[in-house]
């Protein structure tokens, strides 16, 4: 009886943790994806009066630092949050994923609105469709991945560890 228990409990454990590909990384990674998986907010790269590299974009940069950094923007489309997913359809876009067209395709469809901080406004909403136009046409990957930041500016930012302070959710959800 206690083996077919801890058959079972190995069994359950398993299928709640996902696949083993999206629990690769380092613990800011984990804790990275972890943040996106979770992401209902979709928050410009740089945000506040000074600009600071917002949270999304953090955990963006440090997903794609990872060795399987597609298998993980797979997982997030297909079972992240609205924000996560917006986020992994740009992480497919520049890891050239060959998912990158359908999730497109799938992205298009959706309607709605996705809140966040953009650049110093904090509270806003904006059509999902605009985000889902501007990762297509590469803008915003282009500043989450800080394609035109200085390398100083970059490594600045690579430097900072990732502690995301949760905004409109419970630390329980």
């Amino acid at each position: 009886m206690r083996v077919l228990t801890l058959a079972m409990m190995v069994a359950t454990f398993s299928c709640k943790s996902g696949s083993s590909e999206a629990r690769t990384g380092t613990p800011e990674q984990l804790r990275a994806f972890d943040f996106l998986m979770k992401l209902d907010e979709l928050d410009s790269a740089h945000v506040g009066a000074i600009g600071n590299l917002s949270m999304p974009a953090r955990a963006f940069r440090l997903t794609l630092e990872r060795s399987d950094a597609n298998a993980a923007f797979v997982r997030l489309s297909n079972d992240a949050q609205r924000g996560g997913q917006l986020v992994a359809l740009c992480g497919l876009k520049v890891t050239k994923s060959g998912q990158y067209a359908a999730a497109l395709e799938a992205a298009r469809s959706w309607g709605g609105e996705v809140g966040g901080m953009q650049g110093c406004l904090l509270g806003g909403t904006r059509p999902v469709a605009e985000v889902v136009h501007e990762i297509e046409a590469g803008a915003m990957c282009d500043s989450y991945q800080g394609t035109n930041e200085s390398p100083e500016l970059r490594a600045h930012y690579r430097a900072e560890p990732f502690a995301p302070e949760p905004r409109g959710r419970s630390a329980s959800d």
